[in-house]
């Protein structure tokens, strides 16, 4: 006999015991009076629905005190960091152990209103009447078969719950990651499907949650988040569409955390951002929590301290002025703004990856190269000057151009003065380049500086080229001329504002020399 049979047997057993309970006491009433029982019944299901809900709200904080302990010291920290994730977590506390109070007020609201039904009974010889025992009899066996139903509904609802959860493990492609194998080893996708489909087809799973029990047991796992004093606002949460959105939320970050140890990262890793991104607008709570989490994380960055037992990225020096650009823009960050800045970021994030300018102790010629082929640099550049918000990053971009120039040459060349030829003539067309008209600029400006750096044998591309000049003439240009004094010590201060900007970071009196 298999276990589906064995549960049927038993449910069904469950609720003809209770028909013929229902039925032996209707039996001594008079048919109105096992109408009203069945009313009785209904009323008490649909009334325990809102009291439920007042009850899980008021022990909320009881049952979120119990669990945190088990969330592990890195979630707590994070909760701690991001008050909206803790009132969240708190909420969905609450909804996760809604359906279990439902069934203990239901049936104390049934008992109690029956008490009072049965009192009065007895205070009314005409209700007291014992009449039409042929219909009081089945009315009272069907009014066993609904408290029957409505004692399974949370049950079932926490099976068809639990399945869901486990089919978007599965959707997600979060069954081979770690967690997942080191919790469930033998589980397999074929386990899940399995599993699914039998609760999902089981007659009682029918009968129950597909009729009642689903829109019961969703009103009782929905709730309000109150985040007027972060937001301003009112949310409303669904316990199973926060839960699978963040198990899918989290199985994409994984993935993308395994595709950051890679050594060649590809463009099929870059779209792995953006469907992690995606994830993050299928839920307001997650897109609120998602804002809340960067602007936190980013506060603690730009202080150099960890974030939920995280610490910053250690990149190269010179990126790491671009860091913080993008860490003062994410401290600023909001629901209403998340999803347009992390397109945009996610879309350079991705291609500075896939051309491996996001790393630690770089060879910035082969930086530098990268910077400007197949046009990446002005591709890069134009994204974010069509973005309100994040058009700083176009100047930062062309000033991390001239910080990977710099290194590449050698700072403690550009120093001793070995360059001073070539910076003399740099500085002379970037002042000749001042007052031109834009397409004859970029035309003297292009064959000039690479000229220049290729004398000295450095190779720089066309779009780096441009776009340093572009910013050195911002920059400099506001007297209507540049020195190659002038020149120099800005290039020497940008290479070194890359060591100085991580805080407690020692600044080496010479930078090493870099030169290929």
């Amino acid at each position: 006999m298999n276990l589906s049979l064995i549960v049927t047997l038993v449910v069904a057993a469950y609720a003809v015991i209770l028909g013929v309970i229902y039925m032996l006491k209707a039996s001594k009433r008079s048919w109105v009076m096992a109408i009203v029982r069945i009313g009785v019944t209904v009323a008490s299901a649909i009334a325990a629905i809102p009291l439920t809900r007042m009850l899980a709200d008021l022990t909320a904080d009881t049952v979120y005190g119990f669990l945190r302990p088990y969330l592990g010291d890195e979630i707590v920290s994070f909760l701690d960091q991001v008050p909206v994730g803790a009132e969240g977590m708190r909420v969905l506390a609450a909804m996760l152990v809604s359906p279990i109070l439902y069934l203990l007020v239901f049936l104390v609201l049934r008992w109690t209103v029956s008490l009072v039904v049965w009192i009065v009974e007895k205070c009314v010889p005409f209700l007291r009447r014992r009449s039409l025992r042929g219909v009081s009899m089945p009315l009272g066996a069907v009014n066993g078969i609904l408290v029957a139903v409505v004692t399974l509904i949370p049950l079932c609802g926490y099976l068809a719950f639990g399945t869901h959860l486990l089919d978007t493990v599965v959707d997600s492609g979060m069954m081979e990651s770690s967690l997942v194998r080191e919790n469930l080893p033998d589980l397999t996708e074929e386990d899940v499907e399995e599993l699914s489909g039998a609760v999902s087809e089981h007659p009682v799973m029918v009968c129950v949650h597909g009729t009642v029990g689903e829109p019961i047991f969703t009103a009782l796992t929905t709730a309000e988040l109150d985040a007027t004093n972060t937001h301003g606002t009112v949310m409303e949460m669904n316990l199973d569409r926060e839960l699978c959105g963040l198990l899918v939320t989290a199985s994409r970050a994984m993935d993308v955390m395994e595709s950051f140890e890679k050594a060649d990262y590809t463009p099929a890793d870059k779209e792995l951002l953006f469907a992690t991104a995606d994830s993050l607008f299928e839920s307001e709570w997650i897109r609120m929590l998602a804002s809340d989490t960067l602007v936190a994380m980013s506060e603690s960055w730009l202080r150099n301290k960890p974030f939920a037992g995280i610490d910053r990225p250690v990149l190269d020096a010179s990126l790491n002025p671009t860091v913080n650009h993008v860490l003062e823009i994410f401290s600023t960050e909001t629901p209403e703004t998340l999803e347009e800045d992390i397109h945009v970021l996610l879309d350079l994030v991705g291609d500075m990856m896939v051309n491996d300018l996001l790393q630690e102790n770089a060879d910035y010629t082969a930086m530098v190269q990268k910077m400007g082929e197949s046009g990446l640099l002005t591709d890069m550049v134009d994204t974010l000057q069509a973005s309100e918000r994040l058009r700083v990053l176009a100047d930062e971009l062309k000033a991390l151009a001239i910080r990977l120039v710099s290194n590449m040459l050698g700072v403690d060349k550009l120093q001793s003065g070995e360059y001073m030829d070539m910076m003399g003539n740099v500085a002379s067309t970037l002042t000749d380049a001042l007052n031109l008209p834009e397409a004859e600029r970029d035309a003297l400006l292009l064959s000039s500086i690479k000229e220049n750096f290729a004398g000295q044998g450095f190779d720089v591309p066309d779009d780096v080229a441009l776009k340093m000049s572009h910013q050195m003439i911002d920059e400099l240009g506001a007297d209507g001329e540049i020195s190659p004094d002038e020149l120099t010590e800005y290039m020497v201060e940008h290479a070194e504002e890359g060591f100085d900007i991580v805080g407690d970071a020692e600044i080496p009196e010479e930078l090493p020399d870099l030169q290929p």
